[in-house]
């Protein structure tokens, strides 16, 4: 397979992760409508620097090792499950309080740091991003690949992570979808939580189960 080919498979295989409505679009969205272009790209950072990790351990031959070590999935489920649990009592929490106003340009309500750290938790602790790093993607890298390709395929990942994400920041934070949001706020911060309750439970099962 050439090099071109390869990094084109690699692009084909991540692209539809990114542009899936998982925790991460869900987190970048919600940012950007609630506290703004600025925290919504912060968050889009953070989940970029973990599919820089996570694409980083499978082109080093992590992602087929953790394959082979079922305990470490089973420990990462119930750590990611956990995580995904707290943030949806945390959003279904939220239904109860007063909905925030939303200017057109945002406002800060969560720090810019704490945004990106929150960010990088979400894409480490994502069940698809787990199962999609340990095992398809990691599976590319056979002993043939060479150390500059699979640098190359990092690199791609971190590419399509950073326009797809910083890509979604901006288009939620424009002020005619901040004042749709702000106008059906407990609903929609309902659904995502319950969302999230859904996935981190079965992940946990999961874990648990393993």
């Amino acid at each position: 397979m050439s090099s071109s080919v390869f990094l084109g498979t690699v692009a084909a295989m991540y692209t539809p992760l990114v542009l899936s409505p998982g925790p991460c679009a869900l987190l970048v969205s919600r940012a950007s409508m609630v506290e703004g272009r600025h925290t919504g790209m912060q968050a889009a950072l953070g989940i970029t620097t973990g599919a820089f990790l996570w694409s980083a351990l499978a082109a080093a031959g992590v992602g087929v090792m953790l394959g082979q070590w079922p305990g470490v999935i089973a420990a990462l489920q119930c750590a990611g499950g956990a995580y995904l649990g707290w943030m949806g009592v945390v959003l279904v929490r939220s239904v109860q309080r007063p909905a925030q106003e939303v200017s057109g340009g945002g406002h800060e309500a969560v720090p810019a740091k704490r945004a990106y750290w929150r960010g990088l938790a979400t894409c480490m602790t994502n069940p698809q991003a787990l199962v999609f790093f340990s095992s398809l993607f990691g599976a590319l890298f056979t002993a043939e690949v060479s150390p500059l390709l699979r640098l190359a395929s990092v690199l791609t990942v971190v590419g399509i992570a950073l326009v797809g994400y910083l890509g979604q920041a901006a288009l939620f934070a424009f002020p005619p979808l901040q004042r749709r949001y702000q106008a059906s706020q407990r609903y929609l911060d309902g659904v995502c939580g319950v969302v999230f309750l859904l996935l981190g439970g079965r992940l946990l099962l999961q874990g648990l189960a393993a």
